[in-house]
């Protein structure tokens, strides 16, 4: 039972043959957890030439199965989804923790040979280093998403509020993925929409109240 526990650990983030994404959403008060996997029809064992045992299929239970986020917890359960795609199958699986359960979640555990996540004083950092244990496939691609003010990186790319890394050959024995990150919120793109149409009723508000004044006014000459 244990060995096939560890076995869909390992496959809940990369799998040979298959292409993956694990996407952490980090704000104040919560980090959302997102992995999608897509995996080749070919990489799905056929059970029926009866060749593979149970134990040695750790995709099979994956697409089919419950999958949890946490160690040694099989009550609560990713919210996950599997659909069809070209080719194979996607799943997807969502949890959102708070910082201080992230901690204990399988994903910070399994792969990292150095992890460490901190409050600060006035934000919070995320650090993973050393040797990577969860790469399956040619390159494994992190991202991190946050409104937050990022006051150090050491991202290979950043795209918009989304910092990215990259894990491959050249670095799997060397991991260094490093953001620190401000309680700050920057202005996020529905922060700024909100605002533009607070300035557009008041605007209105003024120009409706405008038009009675003079409207009053013309009442007042007219008699």
């Amino acid at each position: 039972m244990k060995k096939n526990i560890i076995l869909l650990i390992i496959s809940i983030l990369f799998l040979t043959g298959c292409t993956s994404e694990y996407t952490l959403e980090i704000s104040n008060k919560k980090i959302k957890e997102n992995i999608t996997v897509d995996i080749l029809d070919s990489d799905i064992p056929d059970k029926s030439t009866g060749l593979i045992a149970e134990i040695d299929d750790s995709i099979t239970p994956f697409i089919e199965n419950e999958q949890y986020p946490f160690m040694n917890n099989t009550e609560i359960k990713y919210k996950k989804k599997v659909t069809n795609i070209d080719g194979g199958k996607r799943v997807n699986l969502k949890y959102t923790y708070s910082h201080d359960d992230f901690k204990d979640s399988k994903a910070f555990n399994m792969c990292f040979e150095k992890k460490d996540f901190k409050k600060l004083r006035k934000g919070f950092s995320l650090n993973f280093s050393g040797k990577f244990y969860c790469r399956y496939t040619d390159e494994v691609v992190i991202k991190i998403k946050t409104d937050n003010v990022v006051v150090e990186n050491n991202a290979d790319e950043v795209k918009g509020n989304t910092y990215i890394w990259r894990i491959n050959s050249d670095n799997v024995d060397d991991v260094d993925i490093n953001i620190e990150l401000s309680n700050k919120v920057k202005y996020t793109k529905y922060a700024v929409t909100a605002i533009l149409a607070i300035i557009g009723i008041i605007a209105l508000i003024v120009i409706v109240n405008v038009y009675k004044i003079i409207k009053a006014r013309e009442n007042v000459n007219d008699i």
